[in-house]
């Protein structure tokens, strides 16, 4: 989608015109009672069905935490916060429309589009000077965020999602089904956020990194976003089936926006435009653009069976043949006249130019089981990954002696490090009968587990301790959990369900050496409650805070972390969403 940039009046016109438009449709769909069906567009024909869904939330976010000075004096990590001070920092309306057109119960397809505004990215920035700013405008560092970080975070915008068509057949006596287009498969029997970087279903598709720190115990198959593939699913007998997908398009994870709210580490993403090197040599670095894998080189199997003697239990094995969606971090270095020196004396070192390298070539072997006990449901995955992308430092790029290499690495390629590692994840789930203090209750908890095997590209890049001595410096273990909590009670009001949701996660044990894997003692938390009125309209009112260690380097400034909790330690916040559906 093509954006050209708006005038003051235009944007002052957008704001007004959009936002009152949005909070009128909302009224509107408020005005009237009803139980949540799907829209039916009559056909003329029995056998097509026509379905159209849509889903209005708007979402108010407020917060309460005063800014952090350790994370304040890192000018790589500070834009979203001097960006958003206390009070507003959401405003925003969304729009999730969905249509399936089904023919004979067995073929069809399936389109769905979000659309999106915040009008809090057009009421101006609380940070007036862009001195430490990494946003660029016309190679001048300003306040404010890119364009691409304007239209996926402020908007008006939208985005197809799922596009694909689907289809019964059968291979000899085998029912096969199959989709083709823009959707998402999950394998594996992970649930919960705090799994993501662990799970059998890692890279399977991007991962929207935005919702997951907004909303601590969402679920991660909420996190995957649709990509192009064929998939199919075979049933060879009733207690076996098999499945299998080629991707026919990558795309690396969307993370929040550098001078966005949620934004921490301000050179990355798409929308990401320098990277700060400080006096005495250049001022920054500019993103000379991802180094993107081949589009259509991705695949897997997995085989699930589910043998009588297990009694509703299951066992699934899988490999897959993937590529990284979290990318490493390359630099450029240039040379610069030393000031005083002989004419012709250069320095060595300067960073001029930065990019994101995604590798390919990464091979996943896992085996799941999962099983019910007593009426608690059991869920485990055990995956082993070979060549797969480290907690790196930056490689550096020049034509020097001692320098990685005199070029950017090729595509699917990385310079950083490489090695083999172990994965594993345990989930219980348990619905609590009703009792005094509650109808019902949800009891998630989730584990996950990751060991390096060993280093088997560039070691020295390698962020595990030696010259690397922050707090998040990897090592060999690393054991994460997480909880969520939540209990409801029906009928508080006519036609009202109650509901609470309380979900933490955290790092227990170790730092774990792949990237965004888990720092020890560095989570996130939420508390919130929730009204359903008919089934139709929803408000809720809920806190979302971060907390982990910070490590300061020798300018008292926050070091990076393997998680972004660390550097959103002070972005406590208060949301208040409501939702219909119509």
């Amino acid at each position: 989608m093509t954006k050209y940039r708006r005038s003051n009046k235009e944007v002052q016109e957008s704001k007004v015109g959009w936002f009152c438009l949005a909070i009128l449709t909302m009224v509107a769909c408020l005005g009237g009672y009803g139980t949540a069906v799907a829209f039916e567009i009559p056909t003329g024909n029995n056998d097509a069905k026509l379905r159209w869904d849509n889903t209005l939330r708007y979402t108010y976010g407020h917060r309460v935490q005063d800014r952090n000075q350790q994370i304040m004096a890192n000018p790589n990590l500070d834009d979203g916060d001097r960006n958003f001070g206390v009070g507003t920092v959401m405003n925003r309306v969304d729009l999730l429309s969905e249509s399936d057109l089904i023919y004979k119960k067995e073929y069809g397809v399936r389109v769905s589009g979000a659309f999106w505004y915040d009008q809090r990215y057009r009421s101006g920035w609380d940070d007036k000077s862009g001195a430490t700013s990494n946003h660029l405008v016309n190679g001048i560092q300003a306040p404010g965020i890119s364009n691409y970080a304007d239209r996926y975070f402020s908007g008006p915008s939208g985005e197809l999602l799922d596009a694909f068509a689907f289809g019964k057949v059968k291979l000899g006596w085998i029912p096969v089904n199959i989709k083709a287009g823009r959707h998402t498969v999950i394998w594996g029997e992970s649930m919960l956020g705090i799994s993501g970087a662990h799970s059998i279903s890692y890279a399977q598709s991007s991962m929207d990194f935005g919702k997951a720190l907004m909303q601590p115990g969402v679920e991660l198959k909420e996190l995957f976003r649709p990509r192009a593939q064929i998939s199919m699913q075979a049933q060879p007998a009733d207690t076996l089936s098999i499945a299998a997908q080629y991707f026919l398009q990558w795309e690396a994870n969307r993370f929040p926006e550098p001078g966005t709210y949620l934004g921490t580490a301000d050179f990355l993403g798409n929308g990401g435009e320098s990277l700060l090197a400080g006096p005495p040599f250049h001022p920054y670095a500019v993103n000379g653009g991802d180094i993107e894998p081949h589009q259509a080189k991705d695949y897997g199997v997995s085989v699930r069976w589910s043998p009588e003697f297990l009694v509703d239990g299951t066992i699934g094995f899988y490999y897959r043949r993937l590529t990284d969606t979290g990318g490493q971090l390359h630099l450029q270095l240039g040379a610069v006249p030393v000031p005083g020196a002989p004419p012709g004396t250069l320095a060595h070192g300067v960073p001029v130019s930065y990019r994101w390298a995604f590798p390919s070539g990464i091979d996943l072997y896992g085996i799941s089981f999962a099983k019910q006990f007593s009426g608690i449901s059991l869920g485990s995955e055990l995956s082993y990954r070979r060549n797969m992308p480290l907690w790196s430092n930056a490689a550096t790029i020049g034509p020097y002696p001692g320098l990685t290499s005199s070029s950017f690495p090729g595509m699917g390629e990385t310079l950083g490090a490489r090695g083999d590692t172990w994965h594993g994840v345990v989930n219980l789930m348990y619905v609590v009968p009703k009792n005094v203090l509650f109808d019902t209750a949800m009891i998630i908890t989730e584990f996950a587990w990751s060991r390096l095997d060993h280093v088997t590209q560039n070691p020295e890049l390698f962020k595990s301790g030696g010259a690397y001595a922050s707090n998040d410096a990897a090592t060999k273990d690393y054991i994460g959990g997480q909880l969520n909590f939540q209990p409801t009670w029906y009928q508080v009001l006519p036609g009202m369900d109650l509901s609470m949701l309380l979900t933490g996660n955290i790092g227990l044990s170790g730092n774990a050496a792949v990237a965004g894997g888990g720092t020890k003692n560095a989570g996130s938390y939420s508390a919130g409650i929730t009204a359903d009125l008919y089934q139709k309209y929803t408000a809720n009112l809920s806190y979302v805070g971060f907390f982990g260690p910070l490590a300061a380097d020798a300018t008292g400034a926050l070091q990076a972390g393997n998680t972004s909790n660390i550097a959103l330690k002070d972005r406590g916040t208060v949301l208040l969403t409501l939702k219909t559906y119509f």
